[in-house]
């Protein structure tokens, strides 16, 4: 008997999974797939539309296939998805059994025919894994390393379960958590949330129509491909902040000329507004749900594209933190991109910038990765004391976030920065004009 669906909430004893009778000598097997990464990309944009294949197999006969929904552009899909069956309690256990669970994941080639469960098994494949049941089942949470993919790279993260209760999403292990909330990090006294966080990335691919006019128009330069903007839902931000704001910079030049009296002014805030509604109302988009530090890193593919370090802006409001690449070319020609983040409001809760350090932890060498935040806003000038408030709110909403929050102008900042030149193929942080710059490069590549 089987059962599939999409995980809602926290474990607290009950589950979106529910009872089903089996026979006496069964046993209930939930597989439950809650993401990858470091997916080969076969996109062009470099990523990937990836959905997972489930096989519940006997030496060669599939006894049950399951499909996860598929993500449109992305190496890091976050799909939180079960499907479980039952087996012989006997077979379950035993390493001749023949049972095994397979794993392959695919990029759609059909996400633009139709955004519902994909039925055939179509796509490029991206690698894959074979588990003998009796190796996987209730061993916890696991990262598998991809096979059968060049280059080789890849991987997938599953939990084999014999029952309901020893069911785990994966902020609530410990064994997954490797910076978990101490009480410490909390300076108000929080309920612990009962649901994850919902978030939605949108491609434009031409940078809004306003941006991408201004910057053909005046500067004579092709706007090229599509950046994401991200949109995630937060809780307890007013819990947290309480009456603490951000109000817009007054002693900011920029700032006057969008949140001024003039009339001048007005247009501005008024294209801004147009400009924030048309990034996060595209159709390209997708969407999923976070439940804790490593996928929210996932979901922005630990700070790298096209092989790059990018540096994000951000602003942080009492429902949602809104987000993107500093560096995005579409962004360059406005005044504040935190106001067009921020829909042109004169206080924010928060506000500045983000990137993703690695390094290597350990004897093994293993490669680790850690969220450096910052107050780097001109706009809006976030007050260096109110950084302990961010990291508590990245704390609650993301358990286990390896992360940091510095005043931009620290010594230690300066230092992240450095190091990252040192990181991941040698490649620097990108932002500011060094993105042009790149892109540029990279089209007189291509061209010849």
């Amino acid at each position: 008997m089987e059962h599939v669906g999409k995980l809602t909430s926290w474990w607290s004893g009950n589950n979106t999974i529910k009872d089903e009778v089996i026979p006496k000598d069964h046993v209930k097997i939930i597989v439950t797939i809650f993401m990858a990464r470091q997916l080969k990309s076969v996109d062009v944009g470099g990523r990937s539309c990836p959905y997972a294949s489930v096989q519940f197999r006997e030496d060669s006969t599939i006894l049950k296939q399951y499909k996860t929904q598929y993500y449109i552009k992305t190496i890091s899909p976050v799909w939180n998805e079960y499907f479980t069956f039952s087996a012989p309690k006997k077979k379950s256990t035993d390493q001749n059994s023949g049972l095994n669970i397979d794993v392959q994941i695919f990029s759609s080639e059909v996400f633009y025919k139709t955004k519902t469960r994909i039925t055939a098994p179509e796509g490029t494949p991206l690698g894959k894994i074979s588990v003998p049941l009796f190796q996987a089942l209730d061993q916890g949470i696991l990262w598998y390393k991809l096979t059968d993919v060049i280059p080789d790279t890849g991987q997938v993260q599953i939990e084999v379960s014999s029952s309901i209760s020893s069911l785990q999403l994966p902020h609530m292990s410990t064994s997954t958590l490797s910076n978990p909330p101490s009480p410490s990090h909390f300076s108000t006294k929080l309920q612990w949330k009962t649901q994850p966080n919902d978030f939605v990335v949108h491609f434009d691919r031409m940078g809004g129509t306003f941006l991408a006019a201004k910057t053909v128009l005046s500067r004579k330069v092709t706007v090229r491909g599509s950046y994401p903007v991200y949109r995630v839902t937060m809780f307890a931000i007013d819990s947290i902040f309480k009456d603490r704001f951000q109000p817009w910079n007054k002693q900011y030049d920029k700032a006057q000329k969008i949140f001024g009296d003039t009339t001048q002014a007005v247009l501005v805030r008024n294209a801004i507004i147009a400009e924030h509604k048309m990034l996060y109302s595209t159709l390209q988009m997708s969407s999923g749900r976070l439940f804790n530090g490593e996928q929210f890193l996932n979901l922005i593919n630990n700070g790298i594209r096209r092989g790059r370090r990018r540096l994000f802006t951000y602003v942080l409001l009492d429902q949602k933190l809104y987000f993107s690449e500093t560096s995005a070319s579409f962004f360059k020609d406005f005044l504040s991109k935190h106001s067009v983040h921020s829909n042109a409001r004169e206080k924010v809760r928060y506000a500045g910038e983000f990137f993703v350090l690695d390094y290597k932890d350990g004897a093994d060498g293993e490669v680790k990765y850690k969220l450096i935040i910052d107050n780097n806003s001109g706009t809006y000038a976030p007050v260096v004391e109110d950084l302990k408030l961010l990291e508590q709110a990245f704390r609650y909403n993301f358990p286990g976030i390896n992360m940091e929050a510095l005043d931009y102008k620290s010594e230690k900042e300066k230092e992240y920065k450095v190091k990252l030149k040192e990181g991941l193929n040698g490649s620097p942080l990108i932002g500011g004009e060094e993105e042009e710059e790149c892109l540029e490069e990279e089209e007189e590549q291509k061209m010849n």
